[in-house]
């Protein structure tokens, strides 16, 4: 597995998820990252359901960003680990560390991944 080596955000793939949490921040959060992945004249915006599904995609070069707010440490632990090896980055979707318990998680390829962020 690689990630891909797509470098310019109007040619990468985006994956994200909704998660279940419902509270007026977290929807607004959400809405606000719905609009800017929208908007953000990238090659598409997907959304298959799974946190390893879309991890793995990215580590196999199918798309080059995926984030998502509400995955649970054993979501996306094996996922990181595979990520990594194929090249990638996992990170917090604002470019912060990644904080195993935060329940927020950037996965993307080096050459995008600090030109798209979503704080």
């Amino acid at each position: 597995l690689r990630v891909s080596e797509v470098d310019e955000p109007e040619r990468a793939g985006v994956i994200m998820e909704f998660g279940s949490d419902r509270s007026e921040g977290k929807v607004r959060k959400l809405v606000e990252h719905v609009e800017k992945a929208l908007q953000g004249n990238f090659q598409c915006v997907r959304a298959f359901g799974a946190c390893s599904l879309n991890m793995c995609n990215v580590a196999a070069g199918k798309y080059e960003i995926y984030f998502d707010y509400g995955p649970y440490i054993w979501d996306f632990a094996a996922g990181k680990i595979i990520v990594e090896e194929a090249g990638g980055v996992v990170m917090q979707p604002d470019g912060g560390p990644m904080d195993l318990m935060g329940r927020s998680v950037m996965v993307a390829n080096q050459k995008v991944a600090r030109k798209i962020l979503f704080p």
